[in-house]
């Protein structure tokens, strides 16, 4: 979508593998109008100052959540009062976006099955990696844990090319944790890490037993030996990442949340942080490996 444009994308559900030895099992994905959806949702890259406008569909279903059990019933009201007869409601908000508030996503733009949201996005601001995920009312957690979530990049070529990217391996590793079922279905933890003053099926903080990349457990990259452009991302709904790199050596930070920093930074080869929803971009120099 560098050159600009409309893109039509969709949320259903598909049958995912998980890797690592696990069974498939069902979860919610995005997708391109004549493609299957996926989780994570595939990356919409776009270039700086080049608008480009989106279909969100919703085609759901008007079945029960995948989570139902864990939905809050105080929680479905305003914009989600209609669950479960009107499907599962979702919204599409694109997280570090500089949008105006009626293209935001906002839990108010919650849409239903079969329904549309049209968004423009112009894409006005410094180059950097951002999150689209749903943001629909009461529902979010429960949806970004099923899968609806992928990354949105906008893009400067002029910028690219004086810093010798434009003709790099660009891989993608978004994280997120799951619980997994020994048959492969997708739950939700029903741990609480706090004390309510009522009964209630809300977690405010959930983790899973198992570490994804790109959706992926325990999965395996192959690199080859040049220099590579790595885009992190951290999706979880609440886990913090402390991870270390066998490779960090190699590696300097060239972008974060909100863009190129002024001069690339060394990686920590060990306790090196990933917040819920940050991005962080590096270029790591294998040729020598």
């Amino acid at each position: 979508m560098r050159g600009g444009g409309h893109l039509d994308m969709y949320v259903g559900e598909v049958l995912h593998a998980w890797g690592g030895g696990a069974p498939s099992g069902t979860v919610y994905g995005f997708g391109r109008e004549g493609s299957a959806p996926s989780f994570p949702g595939p990356t919409i890259l776009t270039a700086r100052n080049v608008p480009i406008s989106v279909t969100w569909t919703n085609r759901l279903g008007t079945a029960p959540h995948l989570l139902h059990r864990n939905t809050e019933p105080s929680f479905l009201v305003e914009a989600s009062a209609c669950y479960p007869t009107c499907g599962v409601p979702m919204s599409v908000h694109i997280h570090g976006l500089e949008n105006p508030p009626k293209y935001d996503g906002l839990p108010t733009h919650t849409f239903y099955h079969n329904t549309t949201f049209k968004a423009e996005y112009a894409n006005r601001q410094f180059p950097s990696t951002k999150v689209y995920h749903d943001h629909a009312w009461g529902l979010s957690p429960l949806n970004m844990w099923a899968g609806m979530v992928g990354l949105y990049a906008v893009q400067d070529a002029e910028l690219e090319s004086k810093f010798h990217l434009t003709t790099l391996p660009d891989m993608t590793f978004i994280l997120q944790d799951k619980l997994i079922s020994a048959d492969g279905a997708l739950l939700y933890t029903e741990k609480l890490t706090c004390h309510p003053v009522a009964p209630t099926k809300w977690v405010p903080e959930a983790y899973g037993s198992v570490n994804t990349v790109n959706g992926v457990v325990m999965p395996l990259a192959t690199i080859k030996a040049s220099r590579v452009r790595f885009r992190w991302a951290n999706v979880a709904n609440a886990r913090t990442y402390t991870l270390t790199l066998p490779f960090a050596h190699l590696c300097k930070v060239i972008a974060t949340d909100s863009g190129f920093v002024q001069r690339p930074s060394a990686v920590p080869a060990t306790d090196w942080t990933l917040n819920p929803l940050e991005r962080v971009e590096m270029v790591c120099d294998f040729t020598s490996v």
